[in-house]
């Protein structure tokens, strides 16, 4: 027997937050995943229109993005533990669209530090650093702070793979018993 009008179904779903290592050959550089969504860091923009196509300025223009906030973070977590990301649901509201640019239903509070010495290349961000981006005082990380990261697809400019700051915990403890043996 299937739903009756004005019935509605509800589920409970256990999905874990899980960076999880990109298929760069640096196995801590990661992504932040949620079920089957991507999180990013969302980066303010300036726009500016290079290119029209068609009817008015606000139909089929192109345009050039400029950054106008920080984006140059490495993520302050040990990869095996995710407990500091902080999953928030505001929950779908009928009518609003669920990959809008704000007020966005779904968000991960992601305790990240500035990393002020990855470069910029023709316009783009470069590579991310290599893992672990703060391990050594040459990368001036800045202080943990926590930022909020938003489904990918609701952002139009954004860093979806980020560096993690420091070595694994459980590595750094390895390094410790092959130095005293």
């Amino acid at each position: 027997m299937g739903r009756r009008r004005g019935e509605r179904t509800s589920w409970r779903t256990a999905l874990l937050l899980n960076p999880a290592p990109d298929s760069n050959p640096n196995p801590y550089q990661v992504s932040v995943h949620r079920g089957a969504l991507l999180y990013s860091l969302p980066i303010a923009a300036n726009y500016t229109m290079y290119g029209h196509h068609f009817g008015t300025d606000a139909m089929s223009s192109d345009y050039f993005l400029t950054p106008t906030s920080e984006w140059r973070y490495a993520l302050d977590i040990d990869p095996a533990d995710t407990s500091p990301l902080a999953f928030v649901s505001s929950g779908y509201r009928p009518g609003a669209a669920p990959f809008n640019h704000s007020d966005w239903p779904t968000s991960i509070a992601a305790p990240l530090r500035l990393l002020p010495t990855w470069g910029v290349d023709a316009n783009s961000a470069r590579d991310p650093p290599a893992s672990p981006a703060c391990a050594t005082a040459a990368a001036r990380c800045g202080a943990r702070e926590v930022h909020t990261l938003v489904p990918h697809g609701g952002t139009d400019l954004r860093i979806g793979e980020l560096p993690v700051a420091f070595p694994p915990k459980v590595a750094a403890a390895a390094s410790v018993v092959e130095e005293r043996a």
